[in-house]
């Protein structure tokens, strides 16, 4: 596995990201197409994201490794 600080975020910025819903967490986001709205430092061996939702304006923190 790469190290991390080797790397750069996959996603920009107003990049359009589908999310991979984890329904074993009650305060994930729902399953759906978000923007990018902010890059977070990494968690251990994946980014972090803030995303928006466009049907109603809420963000959500995730990992890299939970988009597409």
């Amino acid at each position: 596995m790469q190290d991390i600080s080797l790397r750069k975020h996959r996603f920009k910025i107003g990049d359009i990201v589908d999310l991979r819903s984890d329904m074993n967490r009650r305060e994930a986001a729902p399953h759906g197409v978000f923007k990018v709205a902010r890059l977070l430092p990494a968690e251990g061996q994946s980014f972090g994201y803030r995303i928006k939702d466009s049907r109603d304006g809420r963000e959500y923190a995730v990992l890299e490794s939970q988009l597409v």
